[in-house]
């Protein structure tokens, strides 16, 4: 498998979800020494799981940072690296484990669902359907934001792995188109060191970029377009938003 893809490749959507929370919260976290891939692998062999290290190594690059365990400089006998759980690390619960690797992988909601304990699959199904309830009373609304909030969703999610952002320029265009916030941005577009104070209003598609429509303060309040690839820095303005403060963190 080649490490240039952005998502571990599962054999069965369900099976790999919880594959990935089995090698990190039953095998590597429990320990208090390092492990080595290959001992890792080894253990899910004997257990049946059908991996290969290709595979295997996939998910530890991809994954350890997030649950918690750091990557040893040593390597053994045979050459495969070594892992071991941070000692002070805030660890994700089961449910929270499986939930962030289907949102990674963009993972169908049906596949995620049936992977969770049976007392959390109905809340969520519970939730789901009043959700679903109020978005079809909202879409009979004329010019709700659920219009656009559904499409500049869609568009995210079509071109999050297909282009190159920058780090946290996604994050604080959903925070701001979702909540009305204004961005101070910087852009390749820009002549350096220039700043622009921008409210993003939606999202366009041209020529195979994803493009961002909204008024700008350097054109005196008026619109301007900007491509979300050439966007070097976006940050929220406001200091109290509790939104853009966790998206700093």
């Amino acid at each position: 498998m080649s490490d240039t893809t952005s998502s571990v490749s599962f054999d069965s959507d369900k099976k790999g979800i919880k594959r990935v929370v089995h090698i990190f919260q039953d095998i590597i976290l429990p320990r208090s020494t390092p492990i080595s891939t290959k001992q890792i692998h080894d253990h899910l062999i004997s257990e049946g799981y059908n991996i290969s290290r290709c595979q295997l190594n996939r998910i530890l690059n991809s994954y350890s940072n997030d649950f918690g365990v750091d990557r040893v400089d040593d390597k053994d006998e045979f050459g495969s690296i070594y892992w071991l759980a941070k000692k002070s690390s805030s660890r994700m619960s089961e449910v929270e484990a499986m939930l962030y690797i289907a949102v990674t992988e963009h993972i169908g909601l049906e596949t995620l669902i049936s992977s969770l304990p049976k007392d959390t699959q109905e809340f969520l199904m519970q939730q789901l359907e009043r959700t679903s309830t109020r978005v079809k009373t909202l879409k009979n609304v004329p010019h709700h934001r659920v219009h656009n909030f559904q499409k500049n969703t869609q568009l995210f999610c079509a071109y999050e792995n297909k282009c190159r952002f920058e780090p946290g320029v996604l994050n604080s265009f959903r925070a701001a188109l979702n909540n009305s916030l204004e961005l101070k941005i910087t852009s390749s577009e820009l002549p350096p060191q220039t700043q622009d104070l921008f409210t993003p209003i939606s999202l366009f598609e041209k020529e195979g970029n994803l493009y961002v429509t909204g008024l700008s303060e350097l054109n005196g309040g008026t619109n301007a377009n900007y491509s979300l690839s050439k966007i070097t820095t976006a940050n929220c303005i406001d200091p109290d938003s509790a939104t853009c403060n966790r998206l700093r963190r």
